[in-house]
């Protein structure tokens, strides 16, 4: 299948199915893609979180925070909702039509807030997405290198940390006292 191909499906759901109707018929394994994946859709909408995230979303009072996410729109206001998370909006692959290292979700969510790529700090984990994604915009951003992989051949992050505490204290460094 061609990246092509890949882009005209409507979301993470139709590739995460189609990818394993390709595997199942590939290796003439009798069981139901539906079945399989159906365990993967009930965790994208129930996930498991690391323990320091609601500290640290709820440390980031005063600040505008977003989710820029390739999970389906749904499958993302569902776990927002199970967590209880509060953000100031949600922008997906689903809902631009591209997904994340290309520039198209990054800059909604810039010119929807009337931001300047200067005033955001991108926080990820994925440094194909997310640390490329935000570089292609020229915005700085935050690699969460939680497992310390090595770093790929590609941009440098602008900072790296290993878990949501150091990301707090470098947010608290870079901005001193002063807070939006």
């Amino acid at each position: 299948m061609s990246a092509a191909a890949i882009m005209n499906l409507s979301g993470c759901r139709e590739i995460a199915k189609l990818s394993l109707e390709k595997t199942i018929e590939h290796f003439h394994a009798d069981c139901s893609a539906d079945r399989l994946v159906q365990k993967q859709f009930e965790y994208w909408m129930k996930p498991d979180l690391f323990d320091d995230t609601i500290g640290f979303l709820n440390s980031l009072e005063g600040y505008k925070v977003f989710i820029l996410s390739n999970i389906d729109t749904a499958d993302l206001i569902a776990a927002v909702t199970h967590h209880g998370i509060r953000v100031n909006g949600i922008y997906t692959s689903e809902d631009v039509k591209s997904y994340k290292p290309r520039k198209e979700m990054f800059q909604r969510c810039l010119d929807e807030n009337n931001l300047a790529a200067d005033q955001v700090i991108h926080i990820g984990d994925s440094y194909s997405s997310d640390i490329v994604g935000a570089n292609n915009c020229g915005i700085k951003n935050i690699w969460l290198n939680r497992a310390n992989k090595k770093k790929p051949d590609g941009p440098d992050p602008t900072f790296i940390c290993k878990d949501l505490r150091e990301v707090a204290m470098l947010l608290s460094d870079i901005e001193g006292t002063k807070r939006p």
